[in-house]
C-alpha cells in the first residue's frame, strides 16, 4: 500500500502484515506496516467523504467511521486496487530500489 500512496518503502519487520482482499473476481494480498485490530463496520456507520477529501484522497477514500473515541478512514478497496491502477503500482514498484532487506526476526 505504501506504493499506492507514494510513500517510501520500509523494511519488513515483525509488525508487517498481509491483508487478503477480494476485488471483483481477484483475490490479492496487500502488505501493510501493521494491523492494530480488525473490526466490522456496517455501511450505515460510514459517513461519506466530502469532495475536498475525495480529490486529495485520489478516490481511495470511501468515508469515515467512528468506534468509541476513535475515527477511522474507510478505504474504497475497489478503487484502491482497480486493475488499471495496479499496472501503475507495478511500474512504480519496479522503478524503486528493491534491495531493502527484511529485518531479522520478521515473520
Amino acid at each position: 500500500l505504501r506504493v499506492l500512496f507514494g510513500l517510501e518503502r520500509r523494511p519488513i519487520d515483525a509488525e508487517t502484515r498481509t491483508i487478503v482482499v477480494t476485488v471483483g473476481q481477484r483475490v490479492m494480498g496487500c502488505v501493510v506496516d501493521s494491523v492494530s485490530r480488525v473490526m466490522r463496520i456496517g455501511a450505515d456507520q460510514i459517513q461519506p467523504a466530502n469532495d475536498a477529501v475525495l480529490v486529495s484522497g485520489r478516490g481511495f477514500i470511501e468515508g469515515f467511521a467512528r468506534a468509541a473515541d476513535d475515527l477511522f478512514i474507510v478505504l474504497d478497496v475497489d478503487q484502491l486496487l482497480d486493475p488499471t491502477r495496479l499496472d501503475e503500482v507495478q511500474r512504480a514498484a519496479l522503478a524503486r530500489p528493491t534491495d531493502i532487506p527484511p529485518v531479522s526476526g520478521a515473520t
